[in-house]
């Protein structure tokens, strides 16, 4: 009989290959982090990963569930359930300005040592017609990487069945597939249009939908300061307090120049900045340089009575976004 799976063990497996790919884009990102040593749960390397972040678009988006739905439906399915208040309302962080909304997902109960998932999705008829037509455009096309097995599957591992080993590895496939860029290249000219208001949306046409880790620190000065000493830019300042119970900040995308290998490969010199393909209005495809995922450093400080915040403050939201804006975008 086949080794069986249970659904956080799926889950597991699908971070495992999503951070894998983040760490080859920004391997800094396992560096100075100083853990809160009161926390019982850290990684083999001291390290614990407090969220990781997820973004989407609301709106038609060919054969894939729209927004949020995107991403929840995978680990909604896998034991991750969205963190509600102490009246049982879902946690929710609307960023008005940028027509942002999200949630977060509590870590599965048999898994602590996994992250918590924060899902944002921006809201695209808030935005200017022009714009919001050109994603629409763009997005109305993409394939679903699930089959109809595969939701099948989620759908009994939602309700608590396993899953055979060699069946869970095609489903963990076709979910990072899902989670990565389903949608296909964007144009250029979206990409440059819509990121004269908006650098969510251009960095989530090039990227698809992992955002960034942030990885939890006992101390977010110290641990900001070792990555200013390595040479990495970070936000301007550290968000929120120790009074509010959370602070946040993060290393953002930096600019490098690109060279050209003896091969004729195009690589960047640094990390963060990336070449993703885009259609041109020709129909060839084309290559444009952007931001890719960037590392957040997180403090739960502890409250006098031994608690930590677990949720999240949108003013704070709003600010690590703007770690993926593009400098040099023309």
């Amino acid at each position: 009989m086949a080794e069986q799976m249970k659904p956080s063990d799926v889950g597991a497996a699908i971070y495992e290959l999503l951070k894998a790919d983040y760490l080859k884009k920004i391997p800094y990102g396992n560096e100075f982090v100083r853990v809160v040593e009161s926390d019982p749960i850290m990684s083999e390397n001291g390290i614990r990963e407090d969220h990781i972040a997820f973004r989407s678009f609301n709106c038609y988006t060919g054969e894939i569930p729209s927004g949020i739905e995107s991403i929840e439906r995978i680990f909604g399915s896998l034991g991750w359930t969205r963190g509600k208040d102490k009246n049982g309302n879902d946690y929710r962080y609307d960023i008005p300005h940028m027509h942002v909304v999200a949630i977060h997902l509590e870590f599965p109960e048999d898994r602590p040592d996994l992250p918590k998932m924060f899902v944002s999705q921006v809201n695209v008829d808030e935005l200017e017609e022009q714009d919001a037509q050109m994603i629409k455009d763009d997005l109305g096309n993409t394939q679903d990487p699930l089959t109809e097995e595969d939701r099948e599957w989620l759908d009994k591992l939602k309700a608590g069945s396993t899953i055979p080993s060699d069946r869970a590895q095609e489903l963990i496939d076709h979910c990072v597939k899902a989670l990565d860029r389903p949608w296909q290249p964007p144009r250029r000219s979206t990409v440059l249009q819509t990121d004269q208001r908006s650098q969510y949306v251009p960095w989530t046409l090039l990227n698809g939908g992992l955002n960034h880790i942030a990885y939890l620190t006992s101390d977010i000065e110290a641990t900001a300061r070792a990555h200013q000493d390595a040479g990495r830019e970070l936000l301007p300042k550290i968000q929120g307090s120790k009074e509010k119970g959370l602070l946040q900040t993060s290393v953002r995308s930096p600019i490098f120049e690109f060279e050209v290998t003896e091969e004729g490969e195009v690589k960047a010199e640094g990390e963060g900045l990336l070449e993703f393909e885009v259609r041109e209005d020709s129909g060839d495809i084309g290559t444009i340089r952007w931001t890719g995922p960037f590392a957040e450093l997180i403090e739960r400080p502890l409250a006098e009575d031994g608690t930590r915040r677990e949720n999240f403050l949108a003013s704070n939201a709003a600010h690590i976004f703007a770690a993926t804006k593009n400098k040099e975008a023309k």
